[in-house]
């Protein structure tokens, strides 16, 4: 036999066993989807499975026949339960679609582990409860009330519609954010983020967070639009400006404000872009949701060092590290080459630590934004991390503080620790880091 036709009868056999594989392949597929029709038919019909309870026989089809991997059905099975006894005959249905003896066993433990696989996915999520995940309500935790949040709204629409400003409306599920569309598309992205840190990493009442309605943060084109938008912020609301606790005090604090490049108030911020480089437009949205954040779950009340803490937090998850001064860039502070350095603030603190030149925790909580300069917003930033690293009870901290003015007070109460103990936690835990 010639080289040649034994290379051609190798070449029919390999394409008979290829053609045997095949076949046997297309009809393992075949049934594998016959059986997968059958246990959705069989358990009442095609329909999409449920995000929180207990995963039916059904649901694990299911979510074979969307392409979700058997470990990962598994996984979701150890994570949310059963509730379906993986029985002999169930057993031999899931062999059917593809589940091999070890993942059956696995979803056999998984039947009756509602409760725990529920708890899981609560503390995963950052919420706290038994059963099952509490959904997100935003602002619920808030104190203002529904007609509040609605005139705040309004008073923004009409603030801006006077303006003439050239900026549209979009929200997020806490935000509503004024912007031309292009920077709708490059800033919403962010607040999108801090959210879901809010929802994943804190507690009540940071989880729920802001109702879109009483959180606005206005971007601006042109000075020539930030200044016009300012003059109608103070036609539509002149008496704000007479309160003995504006930042300012008694200065004309229009002319001033028409010189800063933002405005950071209760329920908005307005922020200027002309000349601003882009990493610090990111930087100063970020800090105004934690300072709207802050300032509204402890409302009545005001704390400062808390509120900048928080808001330069928020801008360190966004950005790495912290550069903003809140009010206090606009009077004496305007040093942004600290910000180049990822660690300049956290080092700072180190040092004055280590020199016994930092500000005390009593000292640093009667400051506020007119008087508080760049040390002290780094070691406001820093205290607050210390704090947050309970989320729990960071979050009953936020409610103590409507009700205690006295934030040492307040701090004792939440987390049994006194000044010293206080000072001597915060000092510890910046070393480390």
């Amino acid at each position: 036999m010639t080289a040649r036709c034994k290379s051609q009868q190798l070449g029919r056999l390999f394409a008979a066993v290829a053609g045997v594989r095949i076949n046997t392949i297309m009809i393992r597929m075949f049934v594998t989807r016959l059986a997968l029709l059958a246990i959705i038919l069989l358990s009442g019909g095609v329909t999409t499975y449920g995000e929180e309870k207990p995963l039916t026989l059904r649901d694990v089809a299911r979510m074979k026949h969307d392409g979700l991997s058997l470990d990962k059905i598994v996984e979701k099975a150890a994570e949310r339960g059963v509730e379906f006894e993986v029985t002999p005959g169930a057993a031999k249905q899931l062999a059917r679609i593809g589940f091999q003896a070890d993942q059956i066993d696995a979803l056999k433990q998984s039947h009756g582990t509602k409760k725990a696989g529920a708890k899981k996915a609560a503390e995963k999520s950052g919420a706290k409860a038994e059963g099952k995940v509490e959904p997100i309500v935003p602002g619920q935790g808030l104190k203002t009330t529904d007609a509040q949040r609605d005139a705040a709204q309004e008073q923004v629409a009409r603030i801006t519609k006077l303006s003439g400003a050239n900026v549209q409306p979009i929200t997020s599920q806490h935000v509503t954010l004024w912007a031309e569309k292009k920077d709708q598309a490059n800033y919403l992205p962010d607040i999108k983020r801090l959210e879901k840190f809010l929802e994943s990493k804190c507690q009540e009442p940071l989880r729920s967070g802001l109702d879109k309605r009483s959180a606005h943060i206005i971007l601006l084109k042109s000075r020539y639009d930030y200044e016009r938008w300012i003059r109608a912020m103070f036609d539509e609301m002149p008496d704000t400006f007479k309160m003995p606790d504006t930042p300012g005090g008694e200065a004309d604090l229009k002319a001033a404000i028409l010189k800063w490049t933002g405005y950071y108030s209760h329920n908005f911020i307005a922020i200027c872009m002309e000349s601003e480089d882009v990493e610090w437009l990111h930087r100063m949205t970020a800090a105004g949701f934690g300072y709207m954040n802050l300032v509204q779950q402890i409302e009545p009340r005001h704390q400062d060092p808390l509120a900048t803490g928080f808001a330069n937090g928020m801008e360190s998850v966004l950005m790495g590290s912290p550069s903003i001064m809140l009010f206090s860039s606009s009077y004496h502070n305007e040093n942004r080459e600290l910000g180049n350095d990822a660690r300049a603030w956290l080092n700072l603190v180190k040092d004055r630590i280590r020199t016994k030149k930092v500000s005390g925790v009593r000292q640093l909580f009667t400051m506020n934004t007119t008087n508080m300069v760049l040390p002290h917003y780094a070691e406001a930033w820093t205290l607050v991390g210390v704090l947050m690293k309970q989320p729990e009870k960071f979050g009953k901290l936020l409610l103590e503080l409507r009700e205690e003015k006295v934030a040492l007070k307040a701090i004792e109460t939440v987390y049994g620790w006194d000044e010293k103990k206080l000072e001597e936690q915060w000092y510890k835990d910046v070393l480390k880091w």
